[in-house]
This record gives C-alpha cells, structure tokens and sequence, in this order.
C-alpha cells in the first residue's frame, strides 16, 4: 500500500518466519506493517518532521514514503534551499512563509513547474520554479529508492524474481503510488536500475484497486 499510508505484505515460507519457530512446509501471508521500519537513514528534514509529528520516533520509513508526509517533507526542502540562497531574495522569502504544502500539489509542481500548484512560486523566475522542481523531485526519487530497498528486502528474503519472463508482481494500491506523476515512474526507473541492472532480478509493480481489501477477505478465506 503506497497512499496516505505505507504498508507491506508478502507471503513467505513458514521456516523464514521465526518468530513462529516451525519447521513445516508450506507458505503463509505476512503483514510486514513496513510503514514502521525504523532502520532507516534520516536526514534533517526527516528529523524536523519526525519530532513534529504526533508520533515521534514511530513509523519512520511511513514518513519518507507515504502520501501524507511527502508534502511535508518537500516544503522543509524548499525552505531549506531557499535559506541556503538557491532562489532568488523575492521567491525565497515566500518560500519561507510557505506554511502548508501537500503531497498533492508538490507532486505537480514537481512534474510541470509552470502549472501554478504552489502560489507562492506563480510569479517567480523560470530559473526559481525549475530549481524548486528539482528539489520536489529529489524527495520524491529519494520516496522510491526506499520503496524499491522494501521491495528487494522481500526479492532477496525469498530468493525470487530471477525470471526474466515471468517477473514478481507487485500489487500495489493507494492513492499515491495510482496518481503520482513523479512517483510511480521513478519507482519502476529504481527497480530497472537496482533489482535488473545490478542483481538480475525482475518485478513489475502493478496497481490493483482496493487491493487492500481483497487481501483481507483472502486471508479470511484462508483463516477458514
């Protein structure tokens, strides 16, 4: 799940579980709750937003990942630029007084910078508003070379997608990942570029409507 939240689940040999202690055959679903990885590198914009949030030191990779927080951390980013003299005086004090930035409109201010998504750039330098372009995409490139570490911790777990021709499908839901103009290609770039390039691993991400739900009534049905 890549929307609001982030979230993982794979299905994994009972053996590779153990927490489970088994020695038995056979494989089972398992949430990974991945949004709460915690082993991750932060950098400053991660931890200005970390201890703002409601939930200090919990769910770290959620918050370099997820739709709720990519906004966020693309406004400390541009702030950050703007006080380090990136932009000119007139753009980096509006900048500054940016108080609010979503996901929504950094994703496509990101992709089309003269769009007008972010006000305070709608009057600014062709030079300032592709500069503040390239500062959004590189938190959103960051989002998905984290994604991708997420998805080849479960390659290399499993041992799987080592066939070219019948690659690992990755169903993913959520909003983020269905409508981002910078996300969803940067992801498959990541992938092509780590997994394929560099491990001969292959895997597609596919997006699957209300995934989450259907998921949840097949592990019921399995449960049974």
């Amino acid at each position: 799940v890549n929307g609001t939240g982030t979230n993982t689940c794979c299905l994994l040999p009972v053996r590779a579980i153990e927490k489970l202690g088994r020695d038995a055959d056979g494989e089972m679903l398992v949430n990974l709750e991945s949004g709460s990885f915690t082993d991750v590198p932060q950098s400053a914009f991660d931890k200005a937003l970390d201890a703002a949030s409601a939930a200090p030191g919990a769910y770290r990779f959620e918050k370099m990942t997820s739709g709720r927080y990519l906004g966020k951390l693309s406004r400390l980013a541009l702030i950050a630029a703007a006080k380090d003299g990136l932009f000119a005086p007139e753009t980096a004090d509006k900048l500054r007084a940016l108080d609010v930035l979503t996901a929504a409109d950094a994703d496509a201010f990101g992709a089309d910078p003269d769009c007008g998504a972010i006000a305070a750039l709608s009057d600014a330098a062709d030079a300032d508003r592709k500069t503040a372009a390239m500062v959004i995409q590189s938190v959103f490139g960051r989002a998905a070379k984290a994604i991708v570490a997420n998805i080849a911790a479960i390659v290399f777990l499993t041992d799987g997608a080592k066939n070219r021709y019948r690659p690992m499908v990755v169903a993913v839901d959520g909003s983020l990942f269905r409508y981002s103009t910078l996300l969803r290609p940067a992801v498959s770039e990541e992938l092509e570029a780590f997994l394929v390039q560099k491990h001969q691993r292959y895997c597609v991400c596919k997006p699957v409507p209300n995934a989450s739900a259907i998921g949840t009534a097949a592990a019921s049905l399995l449960q049974d």
